[in-house]
């Protein structure tokens, strides 16, 4: 791999840093570890002298610059209340920096009603873990309800031992555009419920390259109640342990393509056994059961005729 381009050095009251190309930003930098920053005046804007949590930062940023937030290998905040990380200023990017466990964490407990909210457009979440398991039935993980919000490379715990997430991601309407790509969706011990819902006509929705493992008593993908439009659902793969889960389920009038995704079911797999989506273009989907393993998936829903 090439070295890195130093494209400018920042100096800051904090000391100097260099900003290579790739970490390029139009806006202001911010820096947060909950391990040795500091919610105050004069901090943020070096690493070595961060914040210390996500809230404040974005608190600090300015809509529609291109703002960044990197949030720091081993950074830790508990998510106790609707609302105990707001996102209100739009344009915003939150990083995580480091790998596998050390990525920044945010704890679901204290209240089933907790929640992080992404109420401004064009927010953008990347390598983050979200433990949703700290108590029972979260009803609204993460609750979006802006335009263009981005959701990649992040791991969502949704169960584990005895709590689960009855919802891990949920859109309202006004989320048109939501992009959910390259992520984790795991229950591997208690049944959750879904991970991406909504009950709103939400459009042009982007969920692709997904893995959902575990034990799911509803389906992953849901939209229930109101009609979504434009739906794109790409390339994900479901692991679907519980007997009564389907991985995606649609509004019977919901519009869009599904496409290329891979279920593998433990409950017997009839026609369309992998999804329900009636006014939904399919193309390319496969379904395997568990219990065969010794062969390969077979095309679901089947071959339509031609006309």
């Amino acid at each position: 791999m090439p070295a890195k381009t130093e494209l400018f050095v920042r100096r800051t009251p904090g000391g100097v840093f260099t900003i290579n190309r790739e970490d390029l930003c139009t806006g202001s930098i911010f820096f947060v570890d909950s391990v040795t920053g500091v919610d105050a005046a004069g901090y943020g804007s070096n690493p070595d002298v961060p914040l210390a949590t996500l809230d404040y930062a974005v608190g600090l940023c300015t809509a529609d610059k291109g703002d960044k937030i990197y949030l720091m290998p081993g950074h830790a905040e508990a998510v106790i209340a609707a609302g105990t990380v707001t996102l209100d200023i739009a344009g915003v990017t939150v990083v995580g920096l480091g790998n596998g466990s050390l990525r920044p964490t945010f704890t679901f407990g204290t209240n089933a009603g907790a929640t992080i909210a992404v109420s401004a457009a064009n927010v953008r979440l990347v390598n983050l873990i979200f433990d949703q398991s700290g108590i029972d039935a979260i009803t609204t993980g993460i609750n979006i309800t802006a335009a263009g919000c981005e959701i990649e490379q992040c791991k969502f715990i949704c169960s584990r031992a005895a709590k689960f997430a009855a919802k891990s991601v949920v859109m309202s309407a006004a989320a048109a555009g939501t992009n959910i790509h390259h992520c984790e969706f795991s229950s591997p011990v208690t049944t959750a419920v879904n991970c991406i819902y909504t009950a709103a006509a939400v459009d042009n929705v982007q969920i692709t390259d997904n893995r959902f493992y575990g034990y799911w008593s509803g389906s992953p993908i849901l939209n229930d109640t109101a009609a979504a439009t434009n739906v794109f659902i790409g390339r994900n793969t479901f692991w679907m342990l519980h007997a009564t889960g389907v991985p995606i389920t649609l509004h019977a009038n919901a519009t869009g393509m599904i496409v290329g995704n891979h279920s593998y079911l433990t409950k017997n797999i009839a026609a369309g056994g992998s999804m329900a989506a009636a006014a939904a273009l399919k193309s390319e989907n496969y379904a395997a059961e568990l219990a065969h393993v010794d062969g390969s998936s077979q095309l679901d829903p089947a071959a339509g005729a031609w006309a």
